[in-house]
């Protein structure tokens, strides 16, 4: 899958901190690596809507690690997904001078629960933020749910829209299939999920499951879906499936 200059074919040969430099301008939205642990940023995403540039993360309280000293909390990772997480936005004319950070979610409706980032969605015209509701730590038990908020122009501000799916947390927002319904992937098992509308899902088809998944990415090309997914953090699968096959499913299942 390479073939570059010097290093040809063998990817053992890659230099990596010896490729060329790509030159890009540097935005820093939001700083936390001077909260000695105790303030988390991550599952970062884009979108491009209303001649603006949108950032949408979650953002929420963190977890020192054991024994790591407060300075040196500057570059590791601090337990996350904790309660009381929220989703902040960002706004750009360019992509690199950024509106100061605002509140998306507001709280979680739920003590002990958190919110965190899943995606920005453009529908009919308007802009979704997709966000997931979680039972900290971790995603277990009843009131996770995968949530919509919009974006009110007149107001400015975002607006609960709301629930997309039960029970439910994606990775990615829904891509539009060729034939117009809309698809995403979500975790555990690990399903696809059809929608006529782009909001209300009304058909389900299991993919794998009986075991930890997570992670999914869907790409569709030349009549076939691609899934990606990893299982346990310690395997990197894909399935292949034929469109015919979902339409032949779509047709004839209950």
């Amino acid at each position: 899958m390479l073939d570059l200059p010097g290093s040809g074919t063998d990817p053992a040969k890659v230099r990596l901190d010896e490729l060329p430099r790509v030159p890009a301008e540097h935005a820093v939205l939001k700083d936390v690596r001077d909260h000695v642990g105790k303030s988390v940023n991550q599952h970062a995403y884009l979108a491009r809507f209303d001649d603006l540039y949108w950032a949408m993360w979650s953002d929420g309280p963190g977890l020192p690690k054991p024994g790591v000293s407060p300075e040196a909390h500057r570059n590791v990772v601090p337990g996350h997904d904790r309660p009381g997480t929220r989703v902040s936005y960002a706004t750009s004319e360019d992509g690199v001078h950024w509106s100061a950070p605002g509140d998306l979610s507001g709280p979680p409706r739920i003590d002990g629960f958190g919110w965190i980032a899943r995606g920005y969605w453009v529908r009919d015209g308007e802009l979704l933020a997709l966000i997931t509701h979680f039972n900290t730590p971790g995603y277990p038990g009843l009131g996770l749910s995968l949530e919509a908020f919009r974006w009110d122009k007149d107001a400015g501000k975002w607006v609960a829209h709301g629930t997309v799916l039960d029970d439910s947390m994606n990775n990615f927002p829904p891509k539009k299939l060729p034939n117009g319904p809309w698809m995403m992937t979500r975790r555990d098992p690990l399903v696809l999920s059809i929608s006529e509308d782009g909001l209300v899902y009304t058909r389900m088809f299991y993919l794998v499951g009986g075991r930890h998944i997570d992670y999914p990415h869907i790409i569709e090309h030349d009549g076939h879906l691609l899934i990606a997914f990893s299982g346990a953090k310690q395997t990197m699968e894909v399935l292949k499936v034929s469109l015919d096959d979902v339409d032949t499913l779509l047709a004839t299942a209950p």
